[in-house]
């Protein structure tokens, strides 16, 4: 089984594209790193493939994460989707993770 399947994946945000046939697999145990100057969208792939694209973004192609199609879900069939399976860390950790505050319910 594939975690995640990415294929033909674009994003666009108004005239400007983000991403172009974006295509990947990632098989389970395997660890992936994107790579890239700034501004190349590492963050738009990332953010894409756990189902949290920024407000905006207009995505083309196919995301399947645990066998579960992304695109056109709402954010509660998101959650879903992704607990237990998958995480993002942002470039900055500390930004978000404050260690005097819980995570979790």
């Amino acid at each position: 089984m594939t975690v995640l399947e990415i294929s033909g994946l674009s994003a666009r945000a108004a005239d400007t594209a983000l991403l172009d046939d974006v295509s990947l697999a990632l098989e389970p145990g395997r660890v992936l790193v994107v790579l890239g100057a700034s501004g190349t969208g590492k963050t738009t792939l990332g953010l894409a493939a756990t189902g949290r694209a920024r407000p905006g973004i207009e995505l083309s192609g196919s995301i399947r994460l645990a066998g579960s199609a992304l695109l056109g879900r709402t954010g509660a069939e998101l959650r879903r989707i992704r607990a237990g399976v998958v995480g993002h860390l942002p470039q900055q950790p500390s930004a978000v993770l404050d260690p005097v505050r819980r995570c979790g319910p």
